[in-house]
């Protein structure tokens, strides 16, 4: 199976938890409740949530059947684990792919400005966890034979804003919150839009040789959140470099 044809079903797969998740999340620090959505669902999360999904959506994606596994801990350094690892193409002597997912957040819960997620792109620094880390980490492990990240980002803008006030007229604050972030990032059309940062990451990989060219697939229609709605979904494939 090709890397875009694993972005089509991860897609289609956020789309269905997007509608359907039914666990309540809170905030770690005052215990306040989430809002139901993507937006808020953890990454360790999203992974079984999408592997359960996948396995029972399209069973006879995986050759030998049932294969697809998550946290699966690397050979080299078993402390660490990747997040889905599968097989479609029967050959038994090494898995397929090897692939984290990654869901940088530019907006928290309360429609405030998030800048975490900056560091989780293009952070250099170990102690940050980021991408490149997570890519230099499957180049040199032999967990699989092809290796890959794939994440996804919202994009924002005062039109997505304006939605989704038609679609949650009981968060006026929280979109509210949201509208002060894209009027501080573009007063006129209010964009914050991640392909910049996506960009910005590939060009950074693309230059050290560690991945192939980006890919990129636009969704939309996510609105059970109000910070929630379109974005983009993007994935590198790692090369042989990037274990060296």
């Amino acid at each position: 199976m090709e890397l875009n044809v694993v972005m089509k079903r991860f897609i289609e797969g956020i789309a269905y938890i997007d509608r359907n998740d039914g666990q309540l999340r809170t905030n770690q620090r005052t215990k306040a409740p989430y809002l139901p959505g993507l937006p808020l669902i953890p990454e360790a999360d999203l992974t079984h949530l999408f592997a359960r999904w996948w396995r029972e959506r399209y069973p006879d994606d995986f050759n030998p059947t049932g294969c697809l596994e998550t946290e699966v801990a690397y050979p080299d350094t078993p402390r660490n684990s990747c997040d889905l690892v599968f097989s479609t193409d029967g050959d038994v002597s090494l898995p397929e792919w090897a692939i984290e997912l990654k869901k940088p957040v530019l907006i928290g819960d309360n429609g405030k400005n998030n800048d975490y997620s900056i560091g989780k792109m293009l952070s250099p620094f170990l102690k940050d966890r980021s991408l490149i880390h997570d890519i230099e980490r499957l180049g040199r492990e032999p967990i699989a034979r092809r290796k890959a990240v794939l994440g996804f980002m919202f994009t924002y803008s005062f039109q997505t804003c304006e939605i989704a006030n038609q679609m949650h007229p009981g968060e006026v604050a929280r979109i509210h919150q949201l509208r002060k972030v894209c009027h501080l990032n573009d007063p006129v059309n209010g964009e914050l839009n991640p392909a910049e940062l996506i960009n910005g990451a590939d060009v950074l990989l693309r230059a050290q040789g560690l991945v192939e060219p980006l890919l990129t697939m636009p969704f939309s229609g996510l609105w059970r959140h109000p910070c929630g709605g379109n974005g983009i979904a993007f994935a590198w494939e790692v090369t042989s470099r990037a274990g060296l």
